[in-house]
């Protein structure tokens, strides 16, 4: 019986100590008002990074974040390193569309620099640079 609660002893002050040493390693030495992990978050883009698309039916890009999102004035987002007029460029809550036009048997590059895509809530809440490579089917 004693060493019965001798045991339970040690398991509860092992148990302890591990969430004390957990506590210790997960705690941060910074500033109390340090700014919180990023929440603007790429999800998801219609366009998968490697694909092939049908030029005549690919017209634009959705890319999803994880949170509601607006597009920054000074956004450069570029294809094949020429920059997205912002007409062609909307948002629609937690996504941006971007319309494009795309020629046969090409390859391109999508850019969203960091910077570019900012939380709704919060604009200093900014996403981290987004590329996608993809290309457009042959001509038969």
């Amino acid at each position: 019986m004693k060493s019965t609660r001798f045991i339970s002893y040690v398991c509860i002050c092992v148990t302890l100590c591990i969430a004390a040493l957990m506590s210790v390693a997960c705690s941060s030495d910074t500033d109390d008002d340090s700014k919180p992990e990023a929440s603007v978050l790429w999800v998801s883009s219609s366009i998968a990074n490697g694909a092939e698309v049908d030029a005549d039916i690919t017209k634009s890009i959705t890319i999803t974040y994880s949170t509601a999102i607006d597009v920054a004035e000074s956004a450069t987002i570029t294809l094949n390193d020429i920059i997205i007029d912002t007409a062609n460029i909307s948002v629609n809550g937690n996504d941006i569309i971007v319309n494009l036009r795309l020629e046969k048997g090409k390859q391109y590059r999508l850019v969203i620099p960091s910077g570019d895509v900012v939380s709704k809530k919060d604009p200093t809440d900014i996403a981290s640079e987004l590329k996608i490579t993809f290309s457009t089917k042959k001509a038969v």
